[in-house]
């Protein structure tokens, strides 16, 4: 079975706005999700000590959750 690679995937919702993006920031792994009104509201990736990270905002994208895989 064959493959595609490629550095990022974005899905659209039905008015054109990014919701969701699988991609690379800086050869770490990240998914990113956003409301319908293209805000940043939650985040699934490494962060810079190449620690797992996962992350909730709110809609203003003021931070109301995030954990670290770092123990």
């Amino acid at each position: 079975m064959g493959g595609r690679t490629v550095n990022s995937i974005s899905v659209l919702n039905e008015q054109g706005v990014g919701s969701i993006r699988l991609g690379t920031i800086n050869g770490t792994g990240l998914i990113p999700a956003f409301n319908k009104h293209g805000v940043h509201t939650g985040y699934l990736g490494t962060d810079k000590n190449n620690d797992g990270l996962a992350m909730r905002n709110n809609r203003y994208r003021d931070t109301g959750w995030s954990a670290s895989g770092k123990k």
